[in-house]
Formats: structure tokens, sequence, C-alpha cells
């Protein structure tokens, strides 16, 4: 495990953000892709997600269609 990346949810933050500008993916692929290239588990970032990311989370779940029964209003947003 990437203890500096772990330790702090900034720095966690920066890195999916990253991931997600740079290499196209949307917030779970970045988070996914984290994690596997460092052997972890998802259950392990768990901690380090903020309000905001979980939000996107969310919609990004629902947007992609990786929830059942939930729709996504443009105003929502």
């Amino acid at each position: 495990m990437d203890e500096v990346k772990l330790s702090n949810k900034e720095l966690f933050a920066n890195e999916i953000h990253y991931l997600c500008r740079h290499e196209g993916l949307n917030v779970i692929e970045a988070i996914s892709e984290f994690c596997e290239k460092r052997n972890l588990d998802m259950e392990e970032v768990l901690p380090l997600l903020d309000k905001g990311m979980k939000e996107d989370i969310r919609v990004a779940a629902i947007e992609n269609r990786y929830v059942r029964g939930f729709k996504l209003n443009q105003l929502d947003l």
C-alpha cells in the first residue's frame, strides 16, 4: 500500500481528478484504476471519499446506468 498517497484525502482527490481529466475516466473508473494500480481493495479508499466525491460517484453511477431504477434530471446538477 502506498501510505503517502493514502494518508491524505486531498492527495487522493487530486489523483482521482487528474485521472478523470487526463485519461477521460468518470470518477468510478478513476477510483477503480487507482486501486488496481496500487493493488488495493475498493474498501480501503472509502475513508478518503469526501462529500463532493461521494456525490460525483452517485451522479456517475446514475448517468452510466450502473444503478437501475434511478433517473437523473439535468436540473438536479
